[in-house]
């Protein structure tokens, strides 16, 4: 018998101890627009503290992912510094609400992410626990 547990995401954890096969992630977090900030100036401020100064950004909207969903709020500095990206390249405005994030984006749906790895780097955790956060609100879709 095997228990194969996070590998089924495409995941091991202390994979040095023991000789697997390479694996690919296979979960990803999407995100749909509600919403589009318009007449968008430089200086304007977004998010909880305003921590995020707008500038020089054509397009700013707002997706239905926040932590309520098990997306973790991401450090300032991170954030600040456009650190995390999308796979689109694409980076959050502003502290992760509660029921939404904004993004220097116009698509009506993106990708956050594709691998849980760069954010349980960030978080200093491990993927396990960036996938097992996750919503079960959140729609899962098979393909």
């Amino acid at each position: 018998m095997v228990r194969v547990g996070i590998a089924s995401y495409g995941y091991i954890l202390g994979s040095e101890a023991l000789k697997f096969p390479k694996l690919k992630p296979v979960l990803s977090l999407w995100g749909e627009k509600v919403g589009t900030l318009k007449y968008i100036k430089d200086g304007y401020r977004i998010g909880y503290g305003g921590i995020t100064e707008v500038s020089g950004e054509k397009y700013i909207s707002i997706y239905d992912i926040g932590y309520s969903d098990g997306f973790r709020r991401l450090p300032e500095n991170i954030i600040k510094d456009r650190i995390f990206r999308t796979p689109q390249n694409n980076y959050i405005l502003g502290k992760v609400s509660m029921d939404s994030i904004a993004i220097n984006s116009h698509l009506d749906q993106i990708q956050i992410f594709s691998s849980a790895s760069d954010l349980a780097k960030i978080y200093g955790t491990t993927e396990y626990e960036v996938l097992v956060s996750l919503s079960n609100k959140i729609e899962r879709q098979i393909i």
